[in-house]
């Protein structure tokens, strides 16, 4: 079966976040919004159906996951990441937000130092400071249009002590498919400062094709003893709305110690659809997400070409990974507001603002490119209408 990714679909009116919120945070309602991190495809039909048929029963009582929910997580990681995990490793959430705040409130107090890699997912900032823990910033090295982490600043933050670092693995924003050798680098830095890493990993089944996710517990039996890894099918098949995620954890003592705690909260669990949701993605989502994944490769270069040839005052970052496009602005000399306001007001288009991101994100802005294809060109003229525009 062909799936159409470039079907075009009005979200509007129906509670989107991105719709919803576009007044609130970008004063406008006249905007292409293209910064909320789902994708405008529809939900595949495999999952539909099964969601249909189950809200035509009528009874929308209390519901348990499937016995077999489990096994069918781990055979899709096993399948996809070759990472074989036993099913009780595994617990359901609903979400990977909720599952951080948790995991920083059992492993470490109030004062203690969070390690984050910027420019990073606003979250990974927001969540450690709202439970009064401390954000110490591991800022990305610049290398060409990507990034890699300095591991030598990272090791000198973990001697002067941190209890958790939470890593974007693949990396939002930039898509960057970390190597084995610098995750194992990071095992041994984290196991020998007794740092607790909470790998978010929600994007790892968006890894473009001839490059491969490398989940972080993998990579040695180190990094199996200290690590949370968080995974999820919402990104990948488009149904966050269902609230659908789960956590693998292998070593037994930190398993109990964050299981407990997720009990004792009774939050470990979600509705009836999400159960559903998750259970046909992974039974039946390898052709679909095939022919995503090469869709949103097509996407990317579409806009990388597009932008070099059109618009050279801004340097896009060639991401390995989802739907995420980061757009360096920064040779426009514009701080972060006066850009922000220039793609509102002249681009008629709203994206993530960099500088939200953390340090070394400041004259970025990050674009959403899993949409169809005539969407990403109306985007793309926009951002160019806003550059060429510009003190005129």
């Amino acid at each position: 079966m062909k799936y159409d990714f470039d079907k075009l679909i009005d979200r509007r009116g129906t509670s989107t976040y991105k719709h919803e919120f576009s007044q609130y945070y970008f004063g406008s309602d006249d905007i292409l919004p293209l910064w909320v991190a789902d994708m405008d495809f529809e939900t595949p039909d495999f999952i539909m159906d099964e969601v249909i048929k189950r809200a035509n029963h009528r009874v929308l009582g209390y519901t348990v996951p499937s016995r077999t929910m489990n096994n069918i997580i781990a055979e899709w990681i096993e399948r996809n990441h070759n990472w074989k995990i036993h099913s009780s490793w595994i617990k359901f959430m609903s979400g990977v937000l909720p599952s951080i705040a948790v995991a920083l409130q059992t492993f470490s107090s109030e004062g203690d130092n969070v390690i984050i890699q910027s420019p990073i997912y606003p979250p990974f900032i927001s969540i450690p400071k709202a439970n009064k823990r401390n954000v110490v910033f591991n800022q990305l090295k610049r290398v060409g249009n990507s990034y890699e982490m300095d591991l030598d600043d990272f090791r000198k933050k973990a001697k002067k002590g941190a209890s958790v670092f939470i890593m974007s693995n693949p990396h939002n924003p930039a898509g960057i498919v970390w190597e084995r050798e610098t995750l194992k680098e990071v095992a041994e830095i984290c196991h020998a400062y007794n740092i607790l890493v909470i790998s978010d990993e929600i994007h790892c089944d968006l890894v473009h094709p001839g490059h491969e996710h490398i989940p972080f517990a993998t990579v040695s039996k180190k990094a199996r003893e200290i690590s949370i890894t968080l995974m999820a099918p919402s990104k990948t098949f488009n149904i966050a709305g269902l609230g659908v995620s789960f956590c693998v954890v292998p070593d037994l003592k930190l398993r109990k110690k964050f299981y407990d705690a997720l009990n004792a909260l009774h939050i470990a669990h979600s509705n009836m659809f999400a159960y559903i949701g998750l259970m046909e993605a992974f039974k039946n989502g390898d052709d679909w997400l095939k022919q995503l994944k090469i869709y949103l490769r097509g996407n990317f270069d579409f806009a990388l070409d597009y932008i070099n040839r059109n618009i050279s005052q801004v340097k896009p970052f060639d991401a390995k990974a989802s739907f995420l496009l980061w757009l360096d602005f920064t040779e426009m000399g514009l701080n972060s507001k006066d850009l922000r306001k220039l793609m509102i007001e002249e681009g008629k288009i709203g994206m993530n603002n960099g500088a939200d991101f953390g340090p070394g994100g400041e004259g970025f802005q990050r674009l959403n490119v899993g949409a169809p294809r005539t969407v990403i060109e109306d985007a793309l003229r926009r951002i160019e209408k806003a550059v060429n525009n510009r003190g005129l």
